[in-house]
C-alpha cells in the first residue's frame, strides 16, 4: 500500500494595474490532496487519488477577471502493468 498526500499552500496576493478589480486582495488558502495505492499482484494495482479534499472553495488568481480553484475531484483507477 502507497500513501501520499500533497499541500498546496498559496499565499495572500494583491491583483495587477488594469485588472478589473486592480488592487483587490486574493487571500492565502492550502488546499490538501491525498492518493491511496494498492498492488495486489505484480501486474495489477487499484489507486484513488482526492483533490482538494476539504471542497475549499477558493480563489485561484486574478488577472482581469478572478478565477475559483477546481473543487474536490475525486479518481479511481485499476491498471495492468505489461
Amino acid at each position: 500500500m502507497t500513501l501520499s498526500a500533497n499541500i498546496l499552500y498559496i499565499g495572500k496576493s494583491v491583483t495587477q494595474n488594469g485588472s478589473l478589480y486592480s488592487g483587490a486582495s486574493v487571500p492565502s488558502v492550502t488546499v490538501v490532496d491525498l492518493m491511496a495505492r494498492y498492488q495486489f499482484t505484480p501486474n495489477w494495482f487499484v489507486q484513488l487519488n482526492v483533490e482538494n479534499v476539504g471542497n475549499r472553495r477558493y480563489l485561484a488568481g486574478c488577472d482581469y477577471y478572478c478565477y475559483y480553484g477546481a473543487e474536490r475531484n475525486i479518481n479511481a483507477s485499476v491498471s495492468y502493468k505489461f
